[in-house]
Formats: C-alpha cells, sequence, structure tokens
C-alpha cells in the first residue's frame, strides 16, 4: 500500500547537510571493512561496471566526442584557434558529464538487484526497526519502481532545464546561472536515486518522495557529487553505485530517518 511521508522542517544548514552526504560514500569503505556481509554486495556489480563504464567511455570517446567537434568552426586564424581550444576543452568536460549521466542511469537500473539488498543490509546494521526481510519478488518490484521513477526523475530533469534555458537571453549573467543551476540539478539527479532506494522499499508515494528529497535537496546533491567524483576514478568507478547506495542508506539512517513519520495514504 503506497504510503506519505511527513517530516520536520527544521532549517538545515548548507555545508552541514552537504558535508555529510559528500563525505557519506566515501566513508562507505570504512563501513564495509568494519561489518561482515557486505563484500558479496561488491563482486558482481564491479564485473557488471567494468563492462558498462568501459563501454560507455569507449563509445563517448571514439564515437560522441569526434562528432561533435565536428560543429567547431574551421580556419588557422588566431581568434579561430582561441575559440576551437576554449570550445574543445567545454566539449570535453560536457563529453565526460554526459557519460557519467549515462552510466548514472544504465548502472541504476542494471544493478538494482544488487543494490536494494545493500541498502536494506545497511539499514538492519544501523536502524532498531530494521525493514523486512527482502524476498526475490520485493526485489523485482523494487526494480520496477526504480525503473518508473528513473523515467520521472529524467522527465522532471529535462523539463527543469528546459525552463531555466530561458535565462541565456540574458547576457553573461544569465548564461552563468543557468550553467550553475543546470549543474545543481544534475547533482540532485545523480543523488537521488540512492535515497530512493530507502524511500521505495516503503512504498513512498512519488509526489511525497519529491518534497522530501527537494526538502533535504542539499543532502541529495552531496551524494550526487560525491558519485560523479568517484565514477572519475579509475577502479572505484566500478564501485560508484555500490558506494552511492552504502553512503545514500547511511545518510537515511542517521539524518533522515530521526526526522520524518511514514503514514499510510
Amino acid at each position: 500500500m503506497a504510503q506519505q511521508i511527513s517530516y520536520h522542517k527544521t532549517k538545515k544548514g548548507f555545508f552541514n547537510g552537504f558535508a555529510d552526504s559528500l563525505k557519506a560514500p566515501f566513508s562507505a569503505f570504512s563501513f564495509i571493512r568494519q561489518r561482515k556481509g557486505y563484500v558479496k554486495f561488491f563482486i558482481i556489480p564491479f564485473l557488471i561496471n567494468i563492462v558498462l563504464l568501459s563501454a560507455l567511455v569507449y563509445i563517448a570517446f571514439t564515437e560522441l566526442f569526434p562528432y561533435i567537434k565536428t560543429v567547431l568552426p574551421g580556419g588557422s586564424e588566431w581568434y579561430i584557434v582561441i575559440l576551437r581550444s576554449v570550445t574543445g576543452s567545454l566539449l570535453f568536460a560536457v563529453t565526460i558529464i554526459a557519460t557519467v549521466f549515462l552510466y548514472s542511469i544504465t548502472g541504476m537500473i542494471i544493478n538494482m538487484l544488487f543494490l536494494d539488498p545493500l541498502s536494506a543490509k545497511v539499514e538492519k546494521d544501523l536502524l532498531t526497526n530494521e525493514p523486512e526481510k527482502l524476498t526475490f519478488r520485493q526485489i523485482m518490484s523494487d526494480t520496477l519502481t526504480a525503473l518508473t521513477n528513473a523515467l520521472k526523475m529524467l522527465m522532471l530533469f529535462l523539463i527543469f532545464n528546459l525552463v531555466i534555458f530561458a535565462l541565456n537571453i540574458i547576457p553573461i549573467a544569465g548564461n552563468i546561472l543557468f550553467t550553475v543551476l543546470s549543474f545543481l540539478s544534475l547533482l540532485f539527479f545523480f543523488g537521488a536515486p540512492f535515497l530512493e532506494l530507502s524511500l521505495d522499499r516503503r512504498a513512498v508515494t512519488f509526489r511525497s518522495k519529491i518534497g522530501l528529497l527537494l526538502h533535504y535537496r542539499y543532502c541529495v546533491m552531496g551524494l550526487g557529487l560525491s558519485f560523479m567524483v568517484l565514477s572519475m576514478i579509475p577502479l572505484v568507478g566500478f564501485l560508484s553505485h555500490s558506494l552511492g547506495a552504502v553512503g545514500g542508506s547511511i545518510i537515511f539512517c542517521e539524518k533522515i530517518f530521526p526526522e520524518i513519520d511514514i503514514t499510510k495514504r
């Protein structure tokens, strides 16, 4: 049965919520080391992500990046050379972000069979009123829910960026503001799935969940930035989804769960 979630509207300091969530996926290393039974949740996702991330990077820099470079102007004039250099660097950064973007979506869906039980185990270790033991049927149901929610979140992300795109009509200041807001929305999109794991197991309605995520937006963006950084670190990037799931579950248990009430709709 669908449930709604309410929370105490306490003011959260930006750096407090952001910094705690930024550190959480990195602190997952020590969290796992101090407890038993976590290694099995990392082995298969690690191998899957090697194939997935390697394929996305290969496609991005052998097909996508060379293609988008063709839009750059030709010529040997000094200003064209400078423009190509600056624009080329920006396109390179965009290619990396696009790769992480695709890795975030596809990896979350493919690894859901492992991330949901992993998140549930973290809750079992940290919460006294632990969630019910997951069955394979429940995991499959959560995977379908995660896929549906990922599509909804993607639509919200695209709609938000289309709306704020109008800021570009304002010279310089509008361009900068659009870039900042778009990047923050990207971090939010990256971080949300790692908190959604705990919320989806409680069958929280999508609308109620979005309200909660926006309330804890700095926590969500902190998780998103950690995920993005981890994804770019050699070898560690193959564990970024699993580390994000552990970090997100820690934040949920320690920072969010004590401040919320969940009721049946």
